[in-house]
Order: structure tokens, then C-alpha cells, then sequence
């Protein structure tokens, strides 16, 4: 009888470690259009940055605090 569970034990743990899971692929790559969107949008806030020329922040600091263009060359 011992011999016979320890049989059945086994054979259960085998069977269980085999059991397949069904998973679905999942696409996680951003879309192309989207991204250039994205990159699009980016470059528009730099630039529209860039071409501010204000004298100053609203709380007094100079403009280059809130410009959020480090350095700029002309």
C-alpha cells in the first residue's frame, strides 16, 4: 500500500508540472504613427520655447527658468 501512494504521489506531481497554460501573444511595440506623433509634439514645444522672448517668469525669476531651453544660440 506505501508503495502504491508513493507511485500515485509521483505520478500526480509529474502530471502537474506538465498542465500547458494557453497564453496569448500580446503586441507591446507602440504603433509607428504614434510615436512620431510623439516625437512631433516634442519638437514643436522645443521650438516654441525656443522662440519665446519673454523678459521675465510670472513670479519675477528671468525667463531662462521657465523657458525650459537650456542654452540657446543665435
Amino acid at each position: 500500500m506505501k508503495g502504491l501512494s508513493s507511485v500515485l504521489l509521483i505520478a500526480l506531481s509529474i502530471t502537474a508540472c506538465s498542465v500547458s497554460v494557453k497564453q496569448e501573444a500580446v503586441d507591446v511595440r507602440p504603433a509607428q504613427a504614434s510615436k512620431g506623433d510623439f516625437v512631433q509634439q516634442q519638437v514643436d514645444t522645443l521650438n516654441a520655447r525656443y522662440k519665446s522672448v519673454l523678459a521675465e517668469c510670472t513670479d519675477g525669476t528671468p525667463a531662462y527658468y521657465c523657458s525650459g531651453v537650456m542654452l540657446r544660440t543665435t
